[in-house]
């Protein structure tokens, strides 16, 4: 992720989270603005689900990321999904619905009115 936003990579980990959440909050549309149509679109999909979604219900319609490689230094994904998560637009993880723990993916809280103004 700091590598695709032009952050050093040889720095500690908690000073590249803080400039990668400085990065999306202040230059959001330069990094929007880089991604691929198909990409803006996934994220208007989760974005309209109240910032997250099942991840079933993105991979159905965007692909899923089972091409991509485990090394996203070396080989940076090329599916939407991997795009994003690249970017730091879209996260991937668990959470409990209805009793039952499903795979989710979601939009930092913090970009989502941004961003939803920016795909408008």
């Amino acid at each position: 992720m700091a590598k695709t936003l032009d952050i050093s990579t040889k720095e500690i980990k908690k000073e590249k989270i803080e400039k990668i959440i400085s990065r999306l909050t202040t230059q959001l549309d330069e990094v929007v603005g880089k991604l691929p149509h198909e990409a803006c679109d996934a994220l208007k999909l989760v974005l309209k689900n109240g910032g997250w979604v099942r991840y079933n219900q993105l991979s159905k319609k965007f692909g899923g990321e089972e091409e991509d490689s485990y090394w996203w230094e070396s080989e940076p994904p090329a599916s939407t999904i991997g795009i994003l998560r690249l970017h730091a637009l879209l996260f991937v993880g668990k959470a409990g619905i209805g009793g039952r723990m499903y795979k989710v993916a979601v939009v930092p809280k913090d970009i989502r009115e941004g961003l939803a103004e920016m795909l408008r």
